[in-house]
């Protein structure tokens, strides 16, 4: 079961630069994971597309978001979904 939270934490917590800017996004992270909840939407049932536009500032980021997050999956060893390596 795909568990597009502990990938996005997996990607933010590779991302460069100071720990500030890490803690920050994981917060947003923590933010946009409550209020999934309270919508009662499930993350493992939407697309991975549908997931990453709300974090994505245009075009090119949803793109480069997708790909993060399938070279995340990828690393852990789980090649069942290549959503975002085109």
């Amino acid at each position: 079961m795909k568990d597009l939270f502990a990938d996005l934490r997996a990607v933010v917590s590779r991302i460069s630069g100071s720990n500030l800017k890490r803690d920050k996004v994981l917060r947003q992270v923590k933010a946009y994971e409550k209020d999934m909840k309270r919508a009662g939407i499930d993350p493992a049932k939407i697309s991975q597309l549908d997931f990453v536009k709300p974090l994505a500032a245009n075009e090119a980021t949803i793109e480069e978001w997708m790909f993060r997050l399938c070279v995340v999956r990828l690393l852990r060893g789980d090649f069942s979904d290549w959503t975002g390596w085109e």
